[in-house]
């Protein structure tokens, strides 16, 4: 299984839409649509890692081949925790 079909798995399992998942990636629908029907077969990583983490996802590496796995701890646990330790994000 390569990462856009991974991608699609995980886009089906999480319950939103590709337009959701697009906009939180900060992509436009059209290039993950492009993906998922098979017209672009190499995405950027830059991409593929955007989407991964608007699916909570993060990118691994096995056996020369991207794979998405679990993102532990959550956003939500991380972002409590840099709240609590008074880290700001820099804009």
């Amino acid at each position: 299984m390569n990462i856009i079909d991974e991608i699609r798995t995980a886009i089906g399992d999480s319950g939103m839409t590709v337009e959701v998942v697009a906009r939180k990636a900060g992509l436009a629908p059209g290039t993950l649509y492009y993906w998922l029907e098979g017209k672009t077969t190499r995405p950027w990583v830059t991409n593929v890692e955007a989407v991964a983490n608007a699916l909570g996802k993060r990118l691994t590496m096995a056996d020369g081949e991207l794979h998405l796995g679990t993102m532990f701890p959550p956003p939500q646990v991380r972002a409590r925790r840099h709240a609590a330790w008074g880290w700001r994000r820099w804009q």
